[in-house]
């Protein structure tokens, strides 16, 4: 059995994401909202529970606000299996996370996850682990398995073996789907 600590991600460790901004309106002090308006505080959503106006944020005020979950570029961190990012393919999360020794997966969905890390940031940086995993579990025994088994996909799987002493790298997952988009949880 192997354990895998988890790191925070947080606006420090998150690079970047290809997952489009989300559209609703950042919480703003003194803001009047109507009944269901909903709005970005942080990482989270919120949806209006009554008409009115506040000065304590969305996690401070829970008589007013709902917590209706984390936004989308951000789902795949909250810790709660079974919320997922969605991106167009390909979908690409560059990390900076300061050492990690392995990549767990949760609920991926496409046809490849592609795992690279560098050993810094910027100019002359160099790629030091450049993984592909297929996302395709189908066993295949026979010609017939080839041609006529349902398609078996891979979701939830560990990349381990990165070394972990490359703290200035960044960690690059690319999802790659044939067709739709790409998730990952």
């Amino acid at each position: 059995m192997k354990v895998l600590i988890p790191i925070d991600v947080n606006a420090a460790v998150l690079v970047s994401t290809s997952i489009a901004p989300d559209t609703r309106p950042a919480w703003a002090s003194g803001t009047n909202y109507a009944q269901g308006a909903e709005c970005v505080y942080g990482t989270r959503a919120y949806e209006r529970l009554a008409a009115g106006a506040g000065t304590k944020p969305p996690p401070e005020d829970t008589n007013a606000w709902l917590d209706i979950g984390p936004i989308n570029s951000h789902a795949m961190f909250d810790d709660v299996i079974g919320t997922v990012s969605t991106g167009a393919s390909p979908l690409t999360i560059v990390l900076r996370p300061r050492g990690v020794s392995s990549v767990g997966f949760i609920g991926a969905k496409g046809r490849e996850v592609r795992v690279q890390l560098t050993d810094r940031e910027g100019e002359g940086a160099q790629t030091v682990v450049d993984r592909r995993v297929s996302l395709d579990a189908t066993p295949i025994f026979s010609v017939y398995d080839w041609f006529f088994k349902d398609f078996e996909p891979l979701e939830d799987f560990v990349v381990t073996g990165l070394p972990e002493h490359y703290r200035s790298g960044l960690l690059t997952i690319t999802i790659t789907s044939t067709t739709g988009e790409a998730s990952v949880g």
